[in-house]
């Protein structure tokens, strides 16, 4: 009989067997708990659905069929408390085993479900009950979260009803685990009005939040389908298998390796739930329950090389992937020599299923690579103004939804239309991550838009340079941020963490600059080098080079509800914008931030002598521009660094344009500006209408 997963698509292969094109199909009515966790059920009671492991090595097995009734005792006593379609239920359950049961049974009722990690505050959990309106919380009695949960309770109306995991009676609390096992096997599949439906919000997920405020985004019923090409085509899991994802269930990742796609090809999963991540404590876990296929973010291999993995039995393993940020080539290479295994590299985001990568039967792999789009998404590289750009251009990660939204993507941010529009209009996602494309249609990441540096008139990537460092023996993590320079607009600072084995000194320092400038263009080293214990990380466990950069940026700016300039302009980055502190200064009508924007903008400041130049129409800003007055390395007259405009979409074609940027070039003749550098060759034909004549280094140059 065929996996269930084909009751839903349609698949065309290469002569490798590498997937080339998928077509979805699914009921209206689609619901992954009946037609999924039920129908496996009856087809297969007995065969392992989940091996779960505690934290004191502690096993169960759970079979589908076991995993269907728990499902519906639980769905029994939720419906007996007054949970019912439409109502959202926060999930905090850790790597719990009731988890699965749980998320289920909600799916089953038609609740909204939402997952989130133990680590939350207070602080967090009153943002998130606000902004999603949930109703319940179901959360793990281990550690101190439930107290938050609680006091977070008392701030917050919407919030009626808390379910305990794992924990003694509290006072206010439904201990689930007593009150479910009364509770029947049977739950007949709603109808009518309580009904579910595919197009229907099934999951929604609060985004890393790795700059400003987390989004939540939202997902319908068919996110389980989209899911098919991650397991069965990237993880790349078989039927009887025992698939291992390294994610806490608070993450999207989670059901990315830990349940959809997974159980869609009837392979086992895999969840430990340990208290700390330790890579030797893994490697045994490995080897003991012979896995056979592993996922990990890149930060847990980058700790699992760091130890003797050769010593470890790891034969049963068949393929190797991660996901959720860039991975060092040194730790691919690394792992290979320890396995005999290459890493699989994916692109997703919370936003997405799986968008690009290194499928399964791919006989052009390219190391380093994230790979290539998936077919299920049509996934392009654009620049700022959303023209598609040519192989070897940097551009921004983007997906075409022309011909409708790709199974799988989320349905927008809940209740912000205007959030969604922002990075979602005119048939265009743009996702805010950068990349290249090689002449074979391989996909490089470069980093985040926010992340570039800017240092003497070139881009330069971050993880190219971490890349590098991660080969010198001494470094376990790093993280590279830009710093101000009145010379060079910003530059390159690594904040390295050690591994054990060396000691923090000028002398290390110092042989790490030697060793970025021997593998790569001299003028990408670091020239500051700062060493840490540990990197500020999201609570998803990803970098937050924000963090780094506003602690090596002063800058103090007012906190205002006010609708911001960004709002204002609609722009989703101003990366091609140097430091907007100097506009706040001047401009007439002084723009209000809030604090989201506010890291924004210490993201950006460089100090230097710079000059920002506004377009206004009626009293309103229609475009912007900035000009940095600074010397360079390559010439030694004055230059200045052009920086782009921007003008709104309704301005457009009125020659706003031409006019700002003609005063600004005649401003810099004035201060006796010999080039004028320009970042971007975008508006080539005006620029060369108004002096420009050459070329230098892919510079567009002006001489006066």
């Amino acid at each position: 009989m065929d996996q269930i997963y084909k009751n839903f698509v349609k698949e065309t292969f290469n002569s490798n067997g590498k997937l080339i094109g998928i077509e979805f199909n699914y009921p209206e009515n689609y619901n992954f708990g009946f037609d999924v966790v039920d129908e496996l059920a009856k087809r297969y009671p007995e065969q392992r659905a989940l091996l779960w492991l505690s934290d004191d090595k502690e096993e169960k097995v759970f079979t589908f069929s076991d995993i269907s009734k728990l499902s519906n005792k639980a769905a029994n006593l939720f419906v007996s408390k007054g949970i019912k379609k439409g109502d959202v239920v926060m999930l905090i359950v850790k790597r719990h085993y009731q988890f699965w049961p749980i998320i289920v049974a909600l799916h089953k009722i038609g609740a909204i479900v939402v997952p989130a990690t133990f680590l939350l505050t207070e602080k967090d959990l009153i943002y998130r009950y606000d902004t999603s309106g949930t109703k319940a919380v179901i959360c793990t009695g281990d550690g101190d979260v439930s107290n938050a949960v609680e006091a977070a309770k008392e701030k917050c109306k919407n919030v009626e009803l808390l379910f305990s995991v794992k924990s003694e009676d509290k006072d206010g609390w439904i201990n689930f685990d007593k009150e479910f096992e009364s509770q029947s096997d049977v739950f007949e599949r709603p109808v009518g009005d309580a009904a579910t439906r595919a197009d229907e919000i099934s999951i929604m997920y609060f985004t890393s939040g790795t700059t400003g405020y987390p989004r939540i985004a939202a997902h319908s019923h068919t996110y389980s389908i989209g899911h098919i090409v991650t397991a069965v085509h990237w993880h790349n899991v078989k039927r009887n298998g025992l698939h291992f994802t390294i994610s806490d269930t608070g993450w999207g990742k989670s059901v990315w390796g830990k349940l959809y796609g997974q159980w869609m090809a009837e392979c086992c999963v895999f969840a430990y739930d340990f208290e700390k991540f330790d890579a030797n404590d893994i490697l045994s876990v490995m080897e003991k329950y012979r896995i056979t296929t592993f996922c990990a973010p890149p930060t847990m291999y980058r700790f699992m090389i760091k130890e003797d993995m050769k010593s470890y039995d790891l034969s049963s393993i068949t393929y190797l992937t991660t996901a959720g940020e860039a991975l060092n080539p040194e730790v691919f290479r690394q792992v290979k020599e320890a396995t005999g295994i290459e890493i699989m590299e994916g692109f997703g985001q919370t936003e997405t299923t799986l968008t690009i990568c290194n499928l399964a039967n791919s006989r052009s792999v390219v190391t380093g690579s994230m790979g290539k789009p998936s077919p299920q998404y049509n996934t392009i590289l654009v620049d700022n103004d959303g023209n598609e750009v040519d192989p070897g251009i940097v551009g921004e990660i983007a997906i075409d939804t022309s011909k409708g939204a790709p199974v799988g993507m989320f349905l927008g941010y809940y209740k912000d239309e205007e959030l969604t529009k922002r990075v979602w209009s005119n048939n265009l996602y743009r996702t805010g991550d950068m990349a290249w494309r090689d002449e074979n249609g391989n996909f490089w990441f470069v980093g985040r838009a926010d992340d570039l540096i800017k240092s003497s008139g070139y881009r330069i990537s971050p993880f190219e340079i971490e890349s590098v460092l991660m080969e010198h023996p001494s470094v376990t993590e790093c993280a590279v941020t830009g710093i101000p320079d009145e010379i060079r607009g910003q530059i390159i600072k690594a904040t390295v963490v050690l591994s054990s084995r060396y000691s923090p000194s000028d002398a290390l320092a110092d042989e790490l600059k030697t060793f970025v400038k021997r593998l790569t263009a001299p003028y990408k080293y670091p020239r500051v080098i700062e060493f840490v214990k540990e990197l500020p990380k999201t609570i998803s466990g990803k970098v937050r080079r924000v963090e780094i950069r506003a602690k090596d940026t002063p800058s103090a700016l007012p906190v205002s509800e006010e609708k911001t300039l960004f709002e204002k302009l609609d722009i989703k980055n101003f990366s091609f914008i140097l430091p907007l502190i100097q506009l706040f200064k001047d401009s007439v009508n002084e723009p209000k931030l809030d604090e989201e924007h506010i890291k924004a903008i210490k993201d950006a400041v460089v100090n230097g002598d710079i000059e920002f130049f506004t377009a206004t129409q009626g009293g309103q800003i229609v475009g912007i521009c900035s000009v940095s007055y600074l010397f360079t390395t390559y010439v030694s007259d004055k230059v200045g660094i052009f920086d782009d405009f921007f003008i709104l979409e309704e301005h457009r074609g009125k020659g706003i344009a031409r006019s700002l940027v003609n005063y600004v070039f005649s401003l810099a003749r004035e201060k006796g500006i010999k080039s004028l550098w320009v970042s971007s060759e975008k508006h080539r034909e005006m620029y060369r209408g108004l002096g420009f004549n050459r070329n230098l280094r892919g510079l567009l140059v002006w001489d006066s």
